[in-house]
């Protein structure tokens, strides 16, 4: 098959644009031939690894998969939400011939409603990377805004280190970072930051409004961690589902 997925610039540091670039490199490695638009007012080239091509002249190429974040679509297209539909952009709802996937069993409530015909399938593919840990001095407690900037209290973080969406500047910084981490306590409560932390041994917490409740990671971890064997075979099944 041919597909063109419309994505953003690569960064390591979110789970969304990671897990979108991931997705047409796996498309790539099971022979299928891959496009991708990056729609970014100043796109940049694909990461090294992917298998991708850029589209020419930005047309799409086959069957097209948008993030939940793009706007409206005039064209039959799969919908593959990332987040909540219209939380962080794109619309709430979808048109007619729109195929509709959720990447989290917490998302299947409102991609459900957000569908044309009432339906959303799971697709989830591993975003996470695995501890490899090495023996640190963990020292460091963190804190981290994410998306949510206006709910932050300065005065709860005196001598705590501020992680935020774009530092650590690289993901070898940012393992180190997690690898001196005692404590994360973190305002955004669907970010891949809190799983990864969690998963290097570091104890996170997750503003509820009004406290800092201990992080309880979903029962599905194990399944968001990248495996490339394992995510092969997930993606197969999800190009086998497309009608």
């Amino acid at each position: 098959m041919i597909f063109t997925i419309l994505c953003p610039n690569y960064v390591h540091y979110s789970a969304g644009v990671r897990v979108l670039w991931r997705l047409g490199n796996l498309l790539g490695l099971l022979g299928h031939k891959v496009y991708y638009i990056n729609y970014q007012a100043n796109p940049q080239p694909a990461p090294a690894w992917s298998t991708m091509e850029a589209a020419p002249g930005n047309c799409t190429q086959g069957l097209v998969i948008a993030p939940e974040v793009f706007p409206e679509l005039a064209i039959p297209h799969v919908r593959w939400a990332l987040n909540k539909p219209g939380l962080l952009g794109g619309p709430k709802t979808y048109g007619a011939g729109t195929q509709v996937y959720h990447w989290s069993p917490e998302l299947e409530e409102s991609t459900k409603e957000a569908s044309p015909d009432g339906t959303s399938k799971q697709f989830m593919i591993g975003s996470l990377d695995a501890p490899n840990l090495t023996p640190t001095t963990r020292k460091l407690n963190l804190w981290y805004r994410g998306k949510y900037t206006d709910l932050v209290d300065l005065g709860k973080h005196t001598y705590e280190v501020e992680m935020t969406r774009h530092w650590p500047s690289t993901k070898v910084q940012y393992w180190e970072l997690l690898n001196q981490a005692i404590s994360l306590k973190s305002y955004d409560d669907f970010s891949g930051t809190n799983l990864e932390a969690y998963l290097w041994g570091v104890q996170v917490s997750i503003w509820d409004g009004v406290r800092f409740m201990l992080y309880v990671p979903p029962t599905y971890i194990n399944d968001l961690i990248i495996d490339d064997a394992k995510d092969l075979v997930k993606v197969e099944a999800f190009v086998n589902s497309l009608q």
